[in-house]
């Protein structure tokens, strides 16, 4: 046992034991710790302001060795706060060789923190902070903020706003026919399709 937990042992016996005042004004017991909320994680993440950054948004990176360089991002982990910038903080990866693949030496691009990367401002250029605000129409837009940031709308991605399966145009086997989808079936005043009760 070290000094300092026998010294802490002490105290506690001086305390208990009913010392004079002397000794609750040298050794006062130590302070309650507070209890541990019992909330899971993801209660955390539904507090979490809106993610600035999402898949193929310009970015400027702001610190590391591509400090001052743009590209688009490929990933968004947002479990780790990270993102992927394509091109960019690349580093050596030594892949063993195994079946369908050989091995060698491969730069691969590494995640970058989102604390190191900013949205390009879309009308100066340069890095820029992400602020949320609603338009007269009542849609959600991310706009330019920030201390030389224009304030202007930053776009969504042209590729986030299509389909990744796109409707289908023929009906399937599975579907309705429209006739059948169009029949009409329930008349209140003839009593046709009316439940037996």
């Amino acid at each position: 046992m070290g000094w300092k937990a026998a010294e802490k042992l002490i105290r506690h016996w001086k305390i208990l034991r009913g010392d004079n005042v002397i000794s609750l004004v040298l050794y006062p017991p130590p302070p309650l710790r507070p209890p541990v909320p019992l909330v899971s994680p993801t209660f955390f993440s539904l507090l979490d302001p809106p993610f600035p950054l999402v898949f193929h948004c310009q970015v400027m990176i702001i610190r590391g060795k591509d400090k001052g360089e743009t590209g688009l991002i490929k990933r968004v982990i947002r479990s780790q706060n990270r993102v992927i910038v394509e091109g960019k903080n690349l580093v050596k990866k030594h892949i063993k060789q195994g079946e369908g693949h050989t091995g060698g030496i491969f730069s691969i691009e590494a995640p970058l923190h989102v604390s190191n990367v900013q949205v390009v401002d879309p009308v100066t250029g340069k890095p820029c902070k992400v602020g949320h605000k609603y338009l007269e129409d009542g849609t959600k837009v991310r706009f330019a903020r920030g201390m030389n940031a224009s304030g202007a709308v930053i776009p969504r991605p042209e590729i986030l706003k299509e389909r990744r399966k796109p409707r289908p145009t023929s009906p399937g086997p599975k579907d309705t026919p429209i006739e059948l989808v169009l029949e009409k079936t329930y008349d209140e005043k003839a009593g046709i399709g009316m439940p037996d009760l």
